[in-house]
């Protein structure tokens, strides 16, 4: 199995980084916890680069990594990658309960879309909300691509 990260989901040895949502009306507390997931998901993509993984991605401003696929400059099949994930993997920004409630729901209104856009095999969302994609879905066909461009509002860290 190849593990996808679907442009705003990143995934490395089963685990998964879904950046924060934005909302009005955050306390304190939230935008503190979210600034220190956002820090969180900086460190990782540095430590990435800083051993051996010189094309991993810097997190969006909601601490959302972009496309980590085979083939991309941060593809997790890489030898880079696989070399820097074990130096890295405690850097890993985790979330809370909601937070993967909310990522959780999104993932499975993604995967939905996703085969009712032509990606018959699709699969759903593990219980982390992350994707385990086998053989039989090509994330370099067209209708991946198009699949993709239609649903990528839908997944968590998207608004």
């Amino acid at each position: 199995m190849l593990a996808l990260a679907a442009l705003a989901v990143f995934f490395i040895s089963g685990s998964q980084i879904f950046g924060p949502s934005a909302s009005s009306g955050q306390s304190s507390g939230q935008a503190s916890s979210q600034s220190s997931q956002l820090q969180a998901a900086r460190d990782y993509a540095s430590c990435m680069r800083s051993h051996g993984d010189p094309g991993f991605p810097d997190p969006n401003s909601q601490g959302n990594f972009g496309a980590i696929t085979p083939g991309s400059p941060a593809d997790p099949n890489s030898d880079a990658y696989k070399a820097a994930q074990p130096s890295c993997q405690s850097l890993m920004p985790q979330l809370g309960q909601q937070q993967q409630q909310q990522n959780q729901s999104k993932s499975v209104q993604f995967a939905a879309c996703m085969r009712s856009h032509g990606v018959k095999n699709f699969p759903d969302p593990n219980s982390q909300g992350g994707f385990l994609m086998g053989g039989d879905v090509d994330p370099n066909t067209p209708t991946f691509k198009s699949a993709m461009q239609a649903c990528q509002s839908l997944l968590p860290g998207r608004s």
